[in-house]
Parts: structure tokens; C-alpha cells; sequence
């Protein structure tokens, strides 16, 4: 098989992450029968045409590569979906160049995780019916069939948190705490994933993009 290009990336910023940065708190009582707390808000979706826009500017056009040629996956969870949806749309991949998987979901916040012992394989992730092990293996083997069974060379991955982690803990390359929507991009060579480019914020990919003026994707009427 080909190498494949994974840009890993974590969902754009939630009401629920906005409220867990202001406050230092995962959930809160009055946090539950809130609405939309766990959709996207405004800052969200301009840290995924920041993304867009990076990947764009830096990455796909200096190489040549259509938009045909990409696949986007996402969780079936729709901050991952939707923010797939946004960062295909901006770069004009195609809508059947999408799949989601349930295995993707985050099923505990990555806050929790931060807490766990990572080479304790017993411990148990919050009231989650699963270990940290037969999550971060689920969410391994799926990265694996998805780079070994889809003709795709490029793959752009706006996952979650605590399954970036899990991912790259698992994956061998070490447990990162990834902010939202930042970057590490990664090669699969049909045997181990391994990173080509280190880990990029937000922020640093807007200051990469504005010093070139081209090529900015637009944010789409809808989704």
C-alpha cells in the first residue's frame, strides 16, 4: 500500500469546553439541561477556517493535491461530524469523501484521562463500560483500517480529545493533549504511524496563515 497522510486535529470549541476553561470544571449539575453545550459556537467554527485555511495555504496547494484525493473522518458525535462537514466544505472535498465512525466517539472527557495512570491497563475510565485499553485499541485498529482500506493518500481526522490521546499513547508515539482544532500530522506506512510534522496550535496556524494572503477558504452558508 501507498503511505498515507493523517492530519489528526481535534473538533472546533464547544460551549462546554468555553465553560470548562472559564471554570476548571468537566460538568457541572447546571451545565446538564443546557442546550447546544456540546455544539460548536462562534470561536469554533473560526478555528476550523483557520484549519481549513492552513491546510490550504501550506499544505495542499504548494503540493498540487485535489480535493477529490482527500477524505475526511469524523466521530458519529456531532461536534466531530459537524466540524468535518465545515473544513470539507471549505476546502471543496467532495460530501461522499466523509465517513464517520462510532468507534471515534469520545466516550469520557479528555480531562479525566489526564488524571489516569497511562500504563495501568485495569483502570477504569469513569462510569465507561470499557477499559482506557480496549478504547485506545478500538480507536487504534479503526485509524488502521481506514488508512489501509481507503484508496485516499490524504486523510484530514477533526476527532476528540481524550481519542487523540488514547490514539497517540497507544500508537506509541505518546499521549499529547491536543487544543482545538490544532494540528500533528502524522505517515502510515502500512505497518506504524509515525509523525512527520509536530504538534500545531490554533493560534500558530493563523499566524502562518495571514502571513500569505492567499487561497482562504470560506466559511459555507450551510452544512
Amino acid at each position: 500500500m501507498s503511505k498515507k497522510i493523517i492530519y489528526l486535529s481535534r473538533h472546533g470549541k464547544t460551549e462546554r469546553n468555553a465553560l470548562t476553561a472559564e471554570t476548571g470544571r468537566v460538568c457541572m449539575p447546571e451545565w446538564e439541561n443546557q442546550p447546544g453545550l456540546d455544539d460548536l459556537n462562534a470561536e469554533g467554527m473560526s478555528q476550523l477556517i483557520t484549519f481549513a485555511n492552513y491546510l490550504k495555504q501550506k499544505v495542499f496547494m504548494p503540493k498540487r493535491i485535489s480535493p477529490s484525493n482527500i477524505l475526511v473522518i469524523t466521530s458519529t458525535d456531532n461536534r466531530s461530524a459537524d466540524s468535518g462537514d465545515i473544513v470539507r466544505c471549505a476546502l471543496g472535498i467532495p460530501a461522499y469523501n466523509t465517513l464517520r465512525f462510532s468507534t471515534l466517539c469520545e466516550e469520557v472527557p479528555r480531562e479525566y484521562f489526564m488524571g489516569l495512570n497511562p500504563d495501568d491497563p485495569s483502570r477504569r475510565l469513569m462510569d465507561s463500560a470499557k477499559s482506557k485499553d480496549e478504547i485506545g485499541c478500538d480507536v487504534l485498529l479503526t485509524l488502521e483500517m481506514i488508512a489501509e482500506q481507503e484508496p485516499h493518500r490524504h486523510i484530514i481526522a477533526p476527532l476528540h480529545g481524550c481519542v487523540n490521546m488514547l490514539f497517540l499513547h497507544y500508537a506509541g508515539l505518546g499521549a499529547r493533549d491536543m487544543g482545538n482544532c490544532s494540528l500533528i500530522t502524522l505517515e502510515y506506512d502500512g505497518k506504524k504511524f509515525r509523525v512527520i510534522d509536530g504538534y500545531r496550535t490554533n493560534e500558530e496556524m493563523e499566524r502562518a496563515v495571514r502571513t500569505r494572503g492567499f487561497g482562504e477558504a470560506a466559511l459555507p452558508d450551510e452544512i
